[in-house]
């Protein structure tokens, strides 16, 4: 029994250490590490170092910008790889022509490499990171002993929403460097816009300027200034509470320009006071300076002396939101320039400077479909409005022609009227289909805009029949019109490219080339073109001219269908403006036709407002002899630039490598001859860009570890924190779920000492009878 109970207590003695120490490990959660990875000490290293040097990441502390301190670490990495390594320097967020690849050809260039970033107002998307890691490790295959750290500082909007580790794993080994600012406090501008997208020669520009801020606690006293052409206009004093969005507007009048003058346009810019990112404190737009905007507004009768409504639009629903009158005796400057006529008014010379043209309630387009097709092929907007005397009919058979007309959908031959039904039930918006830019309102809630679009009620109808197979119908209209017009146009080129043999003297006009038909309609306000459609198959463009619905009522009627044709933009609103159509112009809900309007006017204006990522191109003509461009960056650096032939007599100013904020100019000069050797330059004109950056960069709040490297952890993908340095030996990390199996091994111990003080316990010692004790006795013999 006392060496049963010896075995058992030195049992119990050990599981229950065991246990002790397997769950003290599993806290600590323990990993092996083979130091160098796969490879030998001092081996050398193919590195990549993607360095995320988007805004963020000049946010300033007391040791400097997140960037300085990035930089910092990548140069005392490159300082510690061993001799013959070989290093890419990649700026995630700079224009490809700023960096390379390729790795450099030694430390000193390394180094070199890593001096020359700089921030740029773009933002840093982790998967795009990985991309570029990806392809510069194939640049150097030769090398197998690679090594990939990622630099930044943890912005969560960069993180996929299941972290990093299996794209990251990808790559091999992979460290995240996370370098987190504190605390995290930031006011910015996030918009900045013209109310109208242009400002009126002699009339009040409003300008509305959005300013966001995080931070700790609320700040106060923050000063918001507009400047317009360089000029402090207006300063004023604006407290900012934490997630808040605080809408500035200001107003700036601006003179009127001569008949004779050339273009105009304003350069203005909203500015706050500055904190520790004041990269985004300032937000630039450009608006051109204009005449009143010409709209063409066509009813059946034109306008009627015994109505409200004028040749001048008075009374009528567009005149009310673009142009409104607001007190007797108002001569303001208006937005745009209304002329009402009927539609037996409307010709060519009519229109051609037409910004917008509105059909509203005609029972029929008659025989100025084709007109209005060219119309708007050419760059023109038209609004397409039910009401009145419109005929659904009429409507699909004169202009829906298979895709080939102006009307975006064919209709259903009868209204759809509540006035039939029993009892007369109004349609309402359906609640659930306006997610559309038309119907969201800034600083509105959900509920506020519900309340606003549950007000109007609509009692008939047109029925659009907007299905796959009407949009696989103009999808392969819109293509063989595309095909035709390449085909057209390469005929034309051969025919001009021939040389013509001339053998006498006389009259040769017989034998020239005949020239194709010219236009009769064309417009003047319409820029040259400029993209790259000529690259793109005819399939892929007819794409884009498929129908799209805005808005659909309960039930699933559209409310508003949009086409894009060409250059040009029609778009159909199904029900009418009069009363016994719809209450839409007598409640607040119109507004959205107010969007709808003002966005179809903006198109028809050159744009000079730009995001810091995308390609901009500039619609030019080729110059005369001695003409040339320049670019003006902000900060008054000057480059060349060259027009670039886009195809189908199409000519450009390509602008890259727009990565800062603020106001570029393209300025066009004509260099000529003077007396002796000097040479007259002469500004022709001067074309000013406003750039700005994503609105995002400016939420800084950081990503935890879990977070980034996602659920599952992966060896070869390893997070630095603050304060950590940079693994050199890249070391090849297993066991991280250790842990786990410890705990494991620990509640076993456990269950095993349960088990022994049950089962592992001395027998009880059995008691012997007399009589069988004196019968075995060796000394009983001696007694009987």
């Amino acid at each position: 029994s006392r060496r049963i109970m010896q075995l058992r207590d030195l049992l119990l003695m050990l599981l229950r250490t065991a246990a002790v120490l397997l769950f003290g490990l599993a806290m600590a959660r323990p990993y092996f590490s083979s130091g160098v990875g796969s490879f030998g000490v001092g081996e050398p290293i193919h590195a990549v170092l993607l360095v995320d040097n988007s805004l963020s990441t000049a946010f300033r502390d007391t040791t400097g910008t997140v960037l300085q301190r990035s930089l910092e670490q990548c140069r005392r990495f490159v300082e510690a790889l061993p001799p013959g390594s070989r290093t890419a320097i990649v700026p995630i967020c700079s224009d490809p022509t700023d960096y390379s690849l390729d790795p450099t050809a030694n430390k000193q260039a390394a180094l070199e490499a890593l001096d020359a970033i700089r921030p740029v107002d773009r933002r840093a998307g982790v998967d795009a990171a990985l991309e570029l890691g990806k392809q510069a490790l194939r640049r150097l295959p030769d090398m197998p002993n690679k090594r990939v750290v990622l630099l930044g500082d943890g912005q969560k909007i960069n993180f996929p929403a299941d972290g990093i580790g299996p794209r990251a794993a990808e790559l091999g080994d992979v460290q995240l460097v996370v370098l987190r600012p504190e605390p995290l406090e930031n006011a910015w501008v996030a918009d900045l816009r013209a109310t109208d997208g242009v400002a009126v020669g002699g009339a009040a520009a409003e300008f509305t300027a959005v300013v966001r801020y995080e931070g700790p606690a609320r700040r106060p006293g923050v000063q918001v200034g507009i400047t317009v052409d360089g000029v402090l206009i207006e300063s004023r004093t604006v407290d900012l509470e934490p997630g808040a969005r605080r809408p500035v507007t200001f107003l700036h009048r601006f003179a009127k320009p001569d008949a004779t003058s050339a273009a105009r346009f304003a350069d203005v810019s909203v500015a706050l006071s500055a904190d520790r990112l004041p990269e985004d404190d300032v937000r630039h737009t450009v608006v051109p300076i204009v005449e009143p905007l010409p709209i063409v507004y066509v009813t059946t009768h034109g306008p009627n002396n015994e109505a409200t409504e004028s040749t001048g639009g008075r009374g009528l629903w567009i005149q009310r939101l673009l142009a409104p009158v607001v007190e007797r005796g108002d001569v303001e400057p208006k937005l745009v320039q209304i002329q009402h006529v009927a539609l037996g008014a409307l010709d060519s010379s009519l229109i051609q400077n037409a910004r917008l043209i509105v059909l509203a309630g005609l029972a029929s387009p008659g025989d100025r479909a084709a007109l209005l097709r060219e119309y708007v092929e050419q760059g023109g907007q038209l609004l397409i409005t039910a009401g009145e005397d419109f005929d659904p009919g009429s409507w699909t058979e004169l202009a829906w022609r298979d895709g080939a007309g102006i009307l975006p959908c064919p209709l259903k031959p009868t209204m759809l009227s509540v006035r039939e039904t029993d009892p007369p039930k109004p349609l309402r918006f359906d609640a659930t289909t306006l997610g559309h830019r038309y119907f969201r309102l800034e600083e509105a809630t959900d509920e506020e805009l519900s309340d606003l679009y549950s007000a109007p009620a609509f009692f008939a109808v047109a029925q659009s029949e907007l299905d796959e197979a009407t949009i696989g119908k103009v999808v392969a209209t819109e293509t063989a019109r595309i095909v035709k017009l390449r085909e057209d146009r390469a005929a034309a080129a051969r025919i001009t490219a021939t040389p013509t043999t001339v053998t006498t003297t006389t009259n040769t006009t017989a034998a020239l080339p005949v020239a194709p038909a010219v236009e009769k309609l064309r417009l003047p306000w319409i820029e040259p073109p400029a993209d790259r459609d000529h690259e793109r198959t005819p399939e892929e463009l007819a794409k884009r001219s498929a129908p799209q619905v805005i808005g659909r009522f309960v039930g699933g009627l559209p409310f508003l269908v949009e086409r894009k044709i060409d250059r040009g933009t029609v778009m159909f609103c199904s029900t009418g403006m009069q009363s016994s159509w719809s209450t839409l112009a007598l409640s607040r809900a119109i507004v959205v036709l107010d969007r709808m309007s003002r966005d179809l006017l903006e198109r028809t204006l050159p744009r000079t407002n730009f995001d810091t990522t995308e390609p901009v191109l500039v619609p030019t003509r080729v110059g005369g002899a001695g003409t040339y461009f320049q670019l003006v960056r902000p900060g008054d650096r000057r480059e060349p630039l060259v027009v670039d032939a886009l195809g189908d007599d199409k000519y450009a100013l390509v602008l890259r490598n727009l990565a800062d904020r603020g106001t570029y100019k393209i300025v066009a000069q004509q260099a000529e001859l003077g007396g002796g050797d000097a040479v007259a330059e002469t500004t022709l004109w001067t074309l000013p860009l406003a750039v700005n950056g994503p609105e995002s960069e400016s939420h800084l709040a950081g990503i935890e570890k879990d977070a980034a490297l996602g659920e599952k952890e992966i060896a070869d993908v390893r997070w630095v924190g603050t304060g950590e340095e940079i693994n050199v030996a890249g070391a090849s990390v297993r066991g991280q779920n250790l842990w786990k199996w410890l705990m494991v091994a620990a509640l076993l111990c456990l269950l095993a000492e349960l088990a022994i003080l049950k089962f592992l316990r001395p027998a009880p010692l059995a008691v012997a009878a007399p009589s069988a004790l004196t019968a075995s006795s060796p000394f009983t013999g001696a007694t009987a």
